[in-house]
């Protein structure tokens, strides 16, 4: 199975890693225990990811488009069984980061 070609039927776990590697920012996409791509950058995690509010949501996106052939809403017609949201033990910026990193875009 390709990316972007949809997933076969059945049931699947759907996996997005995220780590701190080095400085930079290491990234797996993973279904069903087989890793499809990963991709690292040397840049770090921002503190926020699109400023004017963002939030978690399941089975259809309101954002921006990704690209020409994306448009939001996009909803998902599948089945959502469970969600795992591991945090990991990496301890928030400090004030000073948290104010200038939220006023720079």
């Amino acid at each position: 199975m390709g990316l972007g070609l949809g997933l076969p039927a059945g049931r699947h776990r759907i996996g997005l890693g995220m780590h701190l590697i080095d400085g930079g920012t290491s990234v797996r996409l993973v279904l069903d225990e087989e890793e499809l791509a990963s991709e690292h950058t040397a840049f770090g995690m921002p503190l926020a990811w699109q400023h004017g509010g963002t939030s978690l949501t399941l089975g259809g996106d309101r954002g921006l488009p990704l690209t020409r052939d994306y448009a939001p809403p996009f909803p998902w017609t599948g089945t959502l069984h469970s969600v795992l949201l591991p945090a990991g033990r990496q301890l928030p910026p400090d004030q000073e980061h948290a104010r200038v990193a939220l006023q720079v875009d």
